[in-house]
């Protein structure tokens, strides 16, 4: 009869490359997450956040 010790063994593996494999897909899914809000919520980069700023407040910020 085997150990305690080498029945476990096989299943502490399984449940190892199980969580390795939720951790990316959850890394997958929050990426995708982010991409996402990008592409509905645009961020405007530096130079179009100077013309509104500009065309808003009146002054040229350049």
């Amino acid at each position: 009869m085997p150990k305690p010790d080498q029945r476990t063994e096989g299943l502490d593996t399984q449940i190892s490359a199980f969580s390795h494999k939720l951790k990316i897909a959850l890394d997958i899914i929050i990426l995708a997450g982010f991409k996402m809000t990008d592409t509905v919520f645009p961020i405007p980069n530096i130079e179009e956040w100077r013309c509104i700023s500009s065309s808003t407040i009146g002054v040229n910020l350049s």
